[in-house]
Formats: structure tokens, sequence, C-alpha cells
């Protein structure tokens, strides 16, 4: 984690590499969701997941570095969290990116945003900018030596905990929709009210 002081405004940028789910002893959980533990949404303002999924084009160049700025503007704490793929996951290093495009497509790394100023201007503040998952949880984590080297010394445990993995991706997917639903409903309406009263005057 590295923390900026911008004059009382502290900027988080967090590059999570999943390192720490490898290991389970006689106690597994899911993998930890830093915005939440850190206050998610109530103090940490402006959350946003830049994992370099993007295609390298200028267009996405372009996104990334309005995320960044976004972030970097709000008047108040903000958070970046970023997806950093490592060698320690026995993957092919050189293909790095698109390992990461499947990460978000199996649903285990979902993309989003929740910029509290956007309510002012009676916009959603929160945004699901990845897509519903497009492959299982399963496709992805075998493309990945450690999770593979569970399967050959355990298999039931390795089966046992995938599973639990792709219950957890599901119930995180309806939980965002569902919350970028729930914000639309409670400050998207309220201007479009304050309008229609403002032209029956």
């Amino acid at each position: 984690m590295a923390p900026v002081d911008d004059g009382g405004r502290y900027k988080f940028r967090v590059w999570d590499n999943y390192g720490y789910v490898v290991v389970c002893y006689d106690r597994c959980r899911a993998h930890r969701d830093v915005d939440h533990i850190a206050g998610y949404p109530r103090y940490l303002d402006s959350v946003a997941h830049l994992d370099g999924s993007f295609d390298q084009d200028d267009e996405a160049a372009d996104e990334i570095i309005r995320y960044v700025l976004e972030a970097e503007a709000y008047d108040g704490p903000s958070l970046i969290i970023a997806y950093s793929h490592c060698i320690a996951h026995g993957i092919d290093m050189s293909k790095g990116m698109e390992h990461q495009t499947n990460l978000v497509n199996s649903g285990l790394w979902p993309l989003y945003r929740f910029n509290p100023a956007l309510a002012a201007e009676g916009k959603n503040p929160f945004k699901l900018d990845s897509k519903p998952p497009k492959q299982s949880v399963k496709d992805f984590i075998t493309t990945e030596t450690r999770f593979n080297m569970l399967f050959k010394s355990k298999p039931d445990e390795a089966t046992r905990l995938m599973n639990m993995s792709q219950e957890h991706v599901n119930m995180r997917q309806k939980y965002y929709r569902q919350l970028e639903e729930l914000y639309a409903a409670i400050t998207v309406p309220e201007v479009e009210e304050s309008a229609t009263a403002a032209s029956a005057e």
C-alpha cells in the first residue's frame, strides 16, 4: 500500500497480487476485499480497480488515466486497487495482460468505481465497469501452476475450495449489481423529481 498525503486528502494505492490466498492450513477464507476492510463506501470515497486488462490502445490508456485523475482530484481520501500478476503464480509473464483479462472475465476481479461527488450532480456514484463473467473460476485458476499443484497434492480439498471460490464470485456479482441499482435509486430519481417540481411551478 502506498499512501500519499495530499494536504490531508489521503490517497491510497494498493497493488494486490492475490498472494496470500494460496496459504491455507486448518481454515480457509475467501479473498479479502480491501475496499470493504477500509470502510467502503462510508469514508473511503473514491474506489477504482485498475488491473491493466484493457486493450493496449490510446482510448484505453486515456480511460486508465481518467480513473487515476478522478481519484486524485476527489476532495477526500481515495483508494485505487490494482491487480498485479506475479511470477509466483506460475504463469507466462510475457502474457501478463492477457492473464489479467482472463481474471476479470472469470469474475474473480470485478472492476468498479465509486465517486461520491457524482451524487451531488444527480448521477449514480457507483459504476460496475466489468461485464458478467465469461468463464468459470475453474477455467481461470487451472492456468496457474500454484493452484494446479494443490489439485495434484489434494484434489478433494482443491475442488472444495474451487467451488467455494465460484460461490463467492457469484455472490459478489449479485452484490455489486444490486449496489449499482441501489445508488441509482437513491440519487438519480431525486434530481428528476426536483426538475419535475420546478417545471410545474
